[in-house]
């Protein structure tokens, strides 16, 4: 008697598969609910904070180190945020610094990277005058061939 995984492919097929057809088409689906059971019944892949706190640790870490090189572009881009919608400062030096970053790990390769900064119209000093801005920067971050790299924004 044919398996019915067989005869529901050759009914949506429109042919008649033999005996060994039947037989590596169950053990293929077989072989595929086995994989997808190993996959799901790993809590790590549906956690939302994968990585032990030390591993985290460390991993912060990292982003930072790496994400230096980035440092005066995410600078610029929070000035020019900050002027957005403010025709009056247009002409005006924007001088930001970083109030916070946050990083919350999607994966042990894929993190969100977020970083606020406050800024003010030069010769604004941080903690001397309120800010006119607290712009916030949300990266998508991968850690490819063991270094972080930005993906993109969020």
């Amino acid at each position: 008697m044919p398996a019915i995984a067989g005869n529901g492919l050759a009914l949506l097929y429109g042919s008649k598969f033999g005996q060994g057809e039947e037989l590596r088409t169950v053990t293929a689906g077989l072989i595929l609910v086995a994989a997808f059971t190993l996959i799901t019944r790993n809590g790590s892949w549906l956690s939302k904070e994968p990585l032990s706190p030390e591993r985290a640790v460390v991993e912060r870490a990292a982003i930072h180190h790496d994400l230096k090189q980035n440092t005066g572009t995410l600078y610029a881009i929070a000035a020019k945020r900050a002027k957005s919608g403010r025709a009056s400062l247009r002409d005006r030096s924007i001088v930001c610094a970083i109030s916070n970053v946050d990083i919350q790990f999607v994966n042990e390769f894929r993190a969100k990277y977020a970083v606020s900064y406050a800024c003010g119209v030069r010769p604004w000093q941080l903690g001397r005058d309120e800010p006119i801005a607290t712009p916030t920067i949300v990266l998508d971050v991968l850690k490819e061939h063991g270094t972080w790299l930005i993906n993109g924004f969020l």
